[in-house]
């Protein structure tokens, strides 16, 4: 029979917080995660603290698909901050935004016409800078200008430890820009994040020569914050613009 005791450690948050909590509405798996950066931070009496996925995925025992898009959500609604490669509880809750509230794609609107007669159609909500694949059944994104601007990053800085490497084909950048956009859209890392992570690989001896693509780098993502936070940790200075 569980006999949990408070003596045994226990979660600090203001009642104010737990009131609100009680009547604001946020789906199933997205709540788990907020409650998850709750305990990690709170629970340590932090702030703010770098978080893995795989922390998330062991805690909420939710499939890493699931854990990365209903983090993305929580940071959409504005009830989890990440910044600076850290999460954060937002407690302002007069931030929040309410589930549902955010249009999605196939949104039906209701247009008044001249005559007062109410009408519905079907509109697609576009998000700018997206480029979209149409289909019968879905609509897909594919990329936006900041997955492009952060691949020539990624080009550049690869092409300066070994100039020897031969230019991408553009059929082969167009494949490495819809990857990234799948590491912040899918994988639910923040652009910030991912440009810092991609700077700081490019100046570490070892991973230089094992992150020379796209692919590789989403491949690799969690492993690279778990290091970088390692150096971090020990207040490594890391000059980017050596």
């Amino acid at each position: 029979m569980a006999n949990p005791q408070k003596e045994n450690g226990y979660t600090p948050i203001a009642n104010e917080i737990m009131d609100y909590l009680c009547h604001f509405r946020i789906p199933g798996e997205v709540r788990l995660i907020v409650d998850c950066v709750i305990r990690k931070t709170y629970g340590y009496n932090k702030k703010e603290d770098w978080i893995a996925h795989s922390q998330l995925i062991a805690m909420t025992r939710m499939k890493k698909g699931n854990v990365s898009r209903s983090l993305s959500q929580a940071i959409t609604n504005k009830l989890v901050i990440r910044s600076d490669n850290k999460f954060r509880f937002n407690k302002n809750y007069d931030e929040w935004i309410r589930f549902g509230v955010i249009k999605s794609d196939n949104q039906k609107k209701v247009i008044k016409s001249d005559t007062g007669v109410i009408k519905k159609t079907t509109a697609v909500i576009k998000s700018e800078g997206y480029k979209r694949q149409y289909t019968k059944d879905n609509i897909q994104k594919t990329y936006i200008e900041t997955d492009v601007s952060l691949t020539e990053i990624l080009y550049t800085l690869i092409k300066r430890n070994y100039p020897f490497i031969k230019e991408k084909s553009s059929t082969k950048k167009e494949e490495d820009y819809k990857e990234m956009n799948r590491l912040q859209r899918l994988d639910g890392y923040s652009y910030e994040q991912i440009e810092w992570i991609i700077r700081w690989c490019q100046q570490d001896d070892f991973w230089k020569q094992n992150i020379r693509s796209v692919k590789k780098l989403r491949e690799k993502f969690e492993q690279l914050i778990i290091k970088a936070k390692g150096e971090y940790d020990k207040r490594k200075v890391v000059n980017f613009d050596k």
